[in-house]
């Protein structure tokens, strides 16, 4: 498996450290640096293999220090330092992850209150001895409570876009084996939930005993919790946990619809073979003892009388009934997307050049694409002053002329507190695209966030309200917003809601998606990208908007170029 993620996670405690010994320099080098493995395209391992240090110093922005740390963690799996700084600052990591506390606030309660866990914070917050501390208050104590919670709920979860990379890596080294004949990957990870808690793998196999050994036996495997004749638990060295089971072929369909769920689906999905006088079970549809259909789960839902429903709709949340009216959605796929319209480059805080995110959307024969680093008032974001934007439309317009892809001038604009936006309407105007977003004061009251968010769309030269909840999985809940509201002022000004496929984020949800399509607002699926690497995050993007019985007319960027072209002018207009 790749260490690219767990060596990104790894420097990025390593600059929070830095930042409590206020060793700016530092801080912001790791940073920059776990910001650059998050988003290398390469296997940071393989690199190493095949180049030594040179080849790490090689890649831009890592230097010869954070190389030789890298070097030392290659080999070793360990960092001296990183473990000499978390046993200075015990506790610390774990309160990070709190939503509201940064290393600052960290160390206040490190050292004032002598936290050490989670527990003890915890325990202080209900005791209300952190509202007593200077910087803190009642607010920032409940915040604290909630951040806790959040974490306690989403334990042992992982986002869907770690999950999906293990499982394919897992799937592709069992169709290597030779009695294995079919691989599917089921559960919530079919379905493309936001977060997966464990993987499910079904397969078929000439040799059963020989296809369990060898799942249990992969290298991902830390430990083996059960290993039977047709299946098998395992721990996974990401701490998921993995089933493997081995179906029949005549009741593969069966199998498969069982086990990609949900719960609520197939209770609803068994209670209707009831009322049709049959049985159905992960082994097939039975009309006593006479098996009517099991290979496929076309031929379940068929003898039910049901049009085929798509994994992602599998919720228990009306998709029977309009299957029985033959009136379920033709859902986006991948192949509908003609452009990104939300990625970040190395003139704000993306790794990857403008020509760079250029070249590798044309390999994904995208029509077009918008770059839309950060506006100034995301300082340590490195947001663009009026001088460094209009730099930035100078090299685009030149790189223009040089690809054969409409390269759009944007920008991801701040949204300040009374809904202003961060640029001036002169500045705006010079823009193409406008991703309008809040990155600050997510505490305001529905009522003052609304208001905030209908006052931007407002502006005529917004084009999309980026990652419109503000959430972070497993880390900070969305603001409190009045989405009916914010739907209807997006519909009659005719900015689009963004699907932010960053991993992390997944905003919005796919119960907002399905309420903004029934309000008749357009969306559009962006990657937020920050690397060339995570433009691929399209797919995670699309999953949601299936998830959200999103069509291909719902969707702002499977519009050709032309019709793009004419959508953004009619809406300054």
């Amino acid at each position: 498996m790749s260490k690219n993620a767990a060596i990104a996670e790894l420097l990025e405690e390593m600059a929070n450290y830095y930042d409590l010994d206020e060793e700016i320099w530092k801080q912001r080098a790791y940073a920059k640096a776990a910001r650059i493995i998050s988003g290398l395209g390469q296997d940071i391992e393989e690199l190493y293999e095949q180049g030594g240090t040179k080849a790490l110093i090689a890649l831009q922005g890592i230097g010869k220090g954070i190389a030789e740390t890298l070097q030392e963690y290659l080999n070793t799996g360990k960092i001296k330092e990183l473990l000499a700084m978390r046993k200075k600052y015990p506790g610390i990591a774990d309160m990070l992850r709190v939503q509201g506390i940064g290393p600052k606030h960290a160390k206040v309660l490190h050292t004032t209150l002598k936290i050490r866990s989670l527990e003890d914070l915890k325990k202080a917050a209900k005791n209300h001895k952190i509202r007593a501390l200077q910087g803190f208050g009642e607010k920032s104590e409940q915040d604290i409570l909630e951040g806790i919670t959040l974490l306690e709920q989403t334990k042992g979860r992982q986002l869907l876009g770690v999950a999906l990379g293990y499982a394919r890596e897992i799937k592709a080294s069992l169709q290597q084996h030779p009695s294995i004949q079919k691989v599917q990957i089921s559960g919530s990870l079919r379905r493309r939930k936001e977060t997966i808690g464990d993987l499910d793998f079904l397969i078929t196999s000439t040799h059963p005993k020989e296809a369990i050994t060898y799942f249990t036996s992969l290298p991902e495997v830390t430990r083996v919790i059960t290993k039977g004749n047709s299946k098998a638990s395992v721990i996974l060295n990401i701490g998921m946990n993995a089933d493997l089971r081995v179906i029949d072929k005549k009741s593969w369909g069966a199998a498969l619809q069982y086990f990609t769920g949900n719960k609520d689906h197939n209770v609803a999905l068994r209670q209707l073979a009831i009322k049709k006088g049959y049985k159905l079970s992960e082994y097939g549809l039975f009309k006593g003892t006479l098996r009517i259909a099991g290979t496929s789960e076309k031929e379940i839902y068929a003898a039910l009388g049901l049009a085929y429903i798509e994994p992602e709709l599998r919720t228990h949340t009306g998709e029977l009934e309009h299957a029985k009216n033959n009136t379920l959605p033709t859902l986006i796929t991948q192949n509908d997307i003609k452009g990104d319209l939300h990625m970040h480059t190395t003139w704000s805080d993306g790794i990857a050049s403008s020509e760079e995110m250029i070249r590798a959307c044309m390999k994904k024969r995208y029509q077009y694409l918008a770059i839309t680093d950060h506006s100034p008032s995301q300082r340590l974001a490195n947001g663009l002053d009026k001088k460094q934007l209009l730099e930035h439309l100078k090299e685009l317009r030149t790189l223009q002329k040089k690809y054969n892809i409409q390269v759009l001038f944007g920008s991801e604009v701040d949204i300040l507190a009374d809904g202003q936006l961060d640029y001036p309407d002169e500045l705006l105007a010079q823009l193409d695209v406008v991703v309008a977003s809040v990155h600050t004061r997510f505490k305001m009251s529905k009522t003052e966030m609304t208001k905030r968010i209908c006052t931007a769309l407002q502006n005529k030269y917004v084009t999309i309200l980026g990652h419109p909840t503000g959430r972070l999985l497993k880390e900070r809940k969305g603001y409190d917003v009045d989405f009916d509201k914010v739907f209807d002022c997006a519909k009659k000004q005719g900015v689009a809601i963004e699907i932010n496929a960053q991993p992390q984020r997944m905003d919005i949800t796919d119960s907002l998606i399905r309420r903004a399509i029934a309000q008749g607002v357009m969306l559009c699926i962006t990657t937020d990208a920050h690397s060339t690497e995570q433009l691929n995050t399209m797919e995670l993007g699309v999953g949601l908007a299936r998830r959200g019985w999103a069509e291909k007319k719902n969707i702002l960027n499977t519009k050709t170029w032309k019709s793009l072209e004419k959508y953004i002018k009619r809406r300054r207009q």
